[in-house]
């Protein structure tokens, strides 16, 4: 299946500070570090022309370096993993009248370093949330 064209929002700042806000209410009182990725990093957030694997808008990445036992409970674990992360959906966040998926990548423990160096090789446009 083909990703279809995606129509960005207009008002990118106001929406990338509405993300921001919501996910550190999500993490408050964690000891973490947390980096958005893809489009909401280049403002290029928006909704698609047809719904692509179930979902009508971009979703929100983020890379977070967090300890285990720190994962929100309510964090839904995806079964998907690479080398150096494993993917939960963190939840939905409305936008525009268009729901939004959060996926969170979490770092494994031990490959910090690995996924600095991989996001660099990537050349990801990334920003750090705190």
């Amino acid at each position: 299946m083909t990703k279809p064209p995606k129509e960005p929002y207009t008002n990118q700042e106001e929406i990338h500070n509405q993300i921001v806000s919501f996910l550190e209410s999500q993490l408050k009182g964690t000891n973490c570090e947390a980096y958005i990725f893809g489009s909401l990093a280049t403002r290029k957030f928006g909704r698609y022309t047809r719904p692509y694997k179930g979902q009508d808008g971009s979703d929100v990445d983020l890379v977070v370096f967090i300890n285990q036992k720190d994962i929100p409970e309510t964090w839904i674990d995806l079964n998907t993993e690479k080398t150096w992360w494993r993917a939960y959906e963190s939840g939905k966040i409305t936008v525009n009248n268009t729901q939004h998926v959060i996926i969170p990548i979490v770092v494994k423990p031990g490959m910090e370093n690995y996924a600095r160096n991989r996001m660099r090789e990537l050349n990801w446009t990334i920003e750090k949330v705190f």
